[in-house]
């Protein structure tokens, strides 16, 4: 959310979310390797697997924004952390100065189209980053494998534009949490995310047990992308592109991930579709 914007105190549910998810992620981070990025290491082994919290927490705070899809993404990645997903390096130039993020990549795939009520090669690229006292994370989402990032008003009957599906681009979003936090949605660029192989089913951490209804394959992806992000007002995809924007670039790397099939049209990430 932009420095310009106020917290919105009304809303007891978004705002509680917004400080579990800071409390829980900043944990999170420590377990699942974020604070030492140069050596990523294998989601927890305890039963609740505190990186995997950490994301369920952001999935409700953007649900709580008002933004389902990118709570839905997030909520998908809780459930790939669940099921054993080892996150990779992942080198990014944020305006000009190079980070270091942890990152992976979960695709989502159905039994039949009906089921899904979507696109079945969902994908989506999850990173994030500690920096002192400020939590970086980047999303980039898409349907295809290379796609022009669309701006979200492209989405939108407005004077003078044509509204563009959604099913035709990508999307990509960048969220600081910690002091002076922020929000930002891409307007502009490219993303390429492609599945380049598959391998043996997930190793689930010990003790936990796998969430319900979901099945897990690993998964390598090449992904790359060249992004304008324009800072969020108060709604998730309002944005002000008449301030500064960000630029987001990360030249092609293979990320570690998964291939995530679902038999119920809506998993949560802590029981699957087991309700």
């Amino acid at each position: 959310m932009s420095d310009n914007v106020p917290e919105i105190m009304d809303d007891t549910g978004a705002f509680m979310a917004r400080r579990r998810f800071l409390a829980v992620f900043a944990l999170g981070l420590v377990v699942g390797g974020g604070a030492c990025v140069d050596s990523p290491t294998s989601a927890s082994s305890v039963e609740e697997n505190q990186l995997a919290a950490s994301f369920e927490n952001l999935s409700q705070d953007r649900i709580a924004a008002g933004d389902t899809e990118q709570g839905e993404e997030f909520r998908w990645a809780a459930l790939a952390l669940r099921l054993g997903v080892t996150p990779t390096r992942f080198d990014v130039t944020r305006n000009g100065t190079a980070e270091v993020y942890n990152a992976f990549v979960h695709g989502a795939r159905w039994p039949s189209a009906v089921m899904a009520a979507r696109p079945g090669t969902h994908r989506s690229f999850v990173a994030w980053r500690k920096s002192d006292d400020k939590l970086q994370v980047i999303l980039v989402s898409s349907h295809l494998d290379e796609a022009p990032i669309l701006h979200p008003y492209s989405m939108r009957l407005l004077p003078g534009m044509q509204q563009t599906s959604p099913l035709a681009g990508a999307h990509a979003a960048y969220f600081e949490r910690g002091n002076g936090a922020k929000d930002w949605i891409g307007i502009a660029g490219r993303a390429r995310i492609v599945l380049e192989s598959t391998g043996d089913a997930c190793n689930v951490p010990k003790p936990s047990s796998a969430p319900a209804g979901v099945s897990c394959v690993e998964a390598r992806w090449s992904v790359a992308f060249n992004a304008t992000l324009a800072p969020v007002r108060s709604k998730p995809r309002d944005v002000d592109d008449r301030l500064p924007t960000m630029s987001l670039v990360a030249s092609e790397q293979e990320v570690a991930g998964a291939l995530l099939t679902f038999t119920c049209p809506m998993p949560s990430s802590v029981r699957g579709c087991g309700g």
